[in-house]
């Protein structure tokens, strides 16, 4: 089964909650969060509590991440974290998801219509490792091998974004299409 992670970044949290919750609220999820004390173990434990309710507590910063399992068999989960989580050279909040189905675009074109979001990427198996240097240099990796389609909206604005096919051209030529289609409608070229 093909593995796509989708990757967006904000500067606040509030735009990834609305993007959980237009790829996976319709169908129900489960929420777990991870102790600052269980990061070394990555034992995230689940809780009765709302996206909302357990966003707040990793905002204040008294749980490191929260894991959101989907309903949906085609979404295998939904990770946020916070700025620089885990040392990564990222000071944007950061979401992962893996989806498992074919129509990763259609859920793209749902995340692009967020407004704050940094940027969005689609990759093969792996996550892209944005940084800040990639971001605030407006030197989006699109060479990353995995990297299948990018868009950066270096201000948070639909109107400075960029959307680009990636380097990752293993794909089926009908999903290669798709996403050359999809770039062009984004970028009316």
């Amino acid at each position: 089964m093909t593995q796509i992670i989708i990757e967006c970044a904000a500067i606040n949290l509030k735009p990834l909650l609305e993007s959980t919750e237009v790829l996976v609220g319709a169908t129900g999820y489960s929420v777990a969060t991870l102790a600052p004390k269980d990061v070394e173990t990555m034992s995230y434990v689940d809780t009765n509590v709302s996206l909302s309710s357990a966003g707040r507590s990793l905002e204040a910063g008294q749980i490191s991440s929260l894991l959101i399992t989907p309903a949906d068999p085609l979404f295998r989960y939904v990770f946020l974290h916070p700025p620089s989580a885990w040392g990564r050279p990222l000071s944007l909040w950061h979401q992962i998801v893996e989806y498992r189905g074919k129509n990763f675009l259609e859920h793209v074109s749902c995340l692009a219509r967020i407004q704050g979001l940094r940027f969005i990427s689609v990759s093969m198996e792996e996550t892209i490792e944005i940084t800040d240097a990639e971001l605030m240099g407006r030197k989006f990796p699109w060479d990353k091998r995995n990297l299948i389609l990018g868009m950066s909206f270096p201000d948070g604005r639909r109107e400075s974004s960029e959307v680009r096919a990636g380097a990752y051209l293993d794909i089926p030529p009908e999903a290669l299409e798709a996403v050359n289609s999809f770039v062009q409608r984004a970028t009316g070229s």
